[in-house]
């Protein structure tokens, strides 16, 4: 009797397989934006441009990409995960093949903007596929796992990026494009469809529109989805900034820039273990705050400290304080933003997703084209966005029992 082949025999891809291939495709998108930094100032070179006008290379593809979330997903509900997603990844991956033969500035970022849309396709279309496989727990555990590639993506990428800066600027782009190739080719022949024809729904807008409104009437969700907006612009403006901030302003070669932008990244990493903990204890509301208070005392002393011209290693350390209270934000906000809207919970994430991204685009590109880089004026940016962090903290309000129950509530 032959014995029974198990799914390894089979050729079908492990768990573990498909979980690392959705970590390193959900982390593709990060990757396109922070292993560029380190190449915008030969871009500026190459296009005859300032490098605050190179940082529109970054602006216009997170831009892109709050757009893409409102159209990947009711896609993917309509035609299945599978086919939606290697179709914007084969655009994707080839839209960065075809980028070193630009020689327009402006479509080079108006290219940049249509990739953001296509990357976004990686992280909504990969996270319904999760979702439509694993339930409870063990999306949890699957979820963690993807996260912890995704995390990798910012410490890694920059010194990625300063490697293929010395061979200039097009060798970015042809990275790129070899591996969303390769992450094309191994999901086209491991990655299985998890969308039964029978439960895939017509396209329809009328329902995320509806669920816009709804949001809109919701208080905790306008909060939240302000201070999604605040925190994530405050973000956006570091990324379109970062590498004007470090190496125009403060000197610091692109080997010293990539280590400057990894070492901020785990002060991110520790924020998101330590929301793990704190939230058990103080709350989402009050961990909110806490968390917008902490935000608002760090960044409002950050134009003292660019000003006085101190040593760039003590400057690097305020800003990476101040990205531990943006990333202790951004879980909780979430949470706060959708916490009424059970009902409606999928189109409300996309509708408070693509809001909350649209507008921290706008805000940080505004802050790094008005700053320019220069370390007292983008730290006068964030002193006044942390400020309006605290300030919109204050409406999150008391829990619904508590609320219920007219109970008062306080900090709590």
């Amino acid at each position: 009797m032959t014995r029974r082949a198990g799914p390894g025999r089979q050729g079908r891809p492990s768990s573990t397989e498909l979980q690392v291939l959705l970590g390193l495709l959900i982390s593709l998108g990060a990757f396109s934006v922070d292993a560029m930094l380190p190449a915008l100032s030969s871009m500026a070179v190459t296009f005859g441009v300032s490098e605050t006008q190179a940082q529109l290379v970054v602006g216009a593809y997170l831009l892109g990409f709050s757009w893409g979330q409102l159209l990947f997903g009711p896609l993917s509900d309509a035609w299945g995960r599978r086919p939606v997603l290697l179709a914007a990844l084969a655009v994707f991956w080839a839209s960065n093949a075809a980028m070193p033969f630009v020689r327009d500035f402006g479509v080079l970022v108006a290219a940049r903007a249509v990739q953001g849309l296509l990357a976004s396709s990686l992280r909504t279309v990969g996270t319904a596929w999760v979702r439509d496989r694993y339930r409870g727990e063990a999306m949890a555990r699957v979820m963690a796992l993807v996260q912890s590639v995704f995390v990798v993506a910012p410490v890694v990428a920059p010194w990625v990026g300063a490697y293929l800066a010395r061979l200039g600027w097009p060798a970015v782009f042809l990275f790129l494009a070899a591996t969303g190739c390769v992450l094309w080719g191994w999901a086209l022949v491991r990655l299985e469809e998890t969308l039964p024809a029978a439960a895939r729904r017509p396209l329809a807008w009328r329902p995320l529109w509806e669920a816009a409104g709804i949001v809109a009437r919701t208080r905790e969700s306008l909060v939240g989805a302000g201070l999604l907006a605040l925190t994530y612009g405050m973000l956006y403006g570091y990324l379109v900034s970062a590498a004007q901030l470090y190496k125009t302003h403060l000197g610091l070669s692109n080997e010293a820039f990539a280590a400057a932008f990894a070492g901020t990244a785990l002060f991110q990493l520790m924020a998101m273990v330590a929301t793990r903990a704190l939230v058990e204890r103080l709350g989402v509301r009050r961990l909110v705050r806490t968390a917008a208070a902490y935000l608002c005392a760090v960044t409002a002393l950050l134009p003292l400290h660019a000003g006085a011209r101190g040593p760039v290693g003590a400057l690097w350390l305020h800003l990476s304080l101040a990205f531990f209270g943006i990333t202790l934000t951004f879980p909780n906000a979430t949470s706060l933003s959708l916490e009424r809207l059970g009902h409606v919970a999928g189109f409300a994430s996309s509708a408070v997703g693509f809001a909350s991204t649209f507008v921290a685009g706008l805000v940080g590109n505004a802050l790094g084209q008005w700053s320019g880089g220069h370390p007292v004026r983008f730290a006068w940016g964030w002193a006044a966005l942390g400020a309006l962090v605290l300030v919109t903290s204050r409406w999150a309000g008391c829990p619904p029992a508590h609320r219920d129950r007219k109970i008062r509530c306080g900090g709590a």
